[in-house]
C-alpha cells in the first residue's frame, strides 16, 4: 500500500526520462532504510541484560536424587512451578 503510494506520488510528478529508474532507486533506498531500522532494533534489543538466580539459592538440588552405575553418576529432580520460574526472576 505504502509503495503504491509513493509509485503515484513519483507518477504525479510527472517524470519522464527514466521513470522506472526514478521508482527502482525510490524501492532500494525504501528497503536500505527498513534494513537498518530492523538492524537497530536488534541490536538495542541484544543490549538488555539478564541476570538469573544462581541455582544453589533456588534449592531444588536439595531434593535431587543420584544413582551411580560405574563411572557414570546422574541425578534427578522434578521441578514445580514455583522452581522453574524462580531463577528467572
Amino acid at each position: 500500500m505504502a509503495a503504491e503510494g509513493l509509485r503515484s506520488r513519483l507518477e504525479s510528478l510527472n517524470v519522464q526520462n527514466g521513470s522506472d529508474k526514478v521508482w527502482e532507486e525510490a524501492m532500494r533506498r525504501r528497503k536500505a532504510g527498513v534494513l537498518a531500522m530492523l538492524s537497530l532494533l536488534l541490536l538495542g534489543s541484544g543490549c538488555a541484560s539478564f541476570n538469573p538466580r544462581p541455582l544453589e539459592e533456588v534449592g531444588f538440588e536439595r531434593r535431587a536424587v543420584s544413582k551411580t552405575d560405574g563411572a557414570v553418576t546422574v541425578s534427578v529432580v522434578a521441578l514445580s512451578e514455583h522452581e522453574a520460574r524462580a531463577p528467572w526472576g
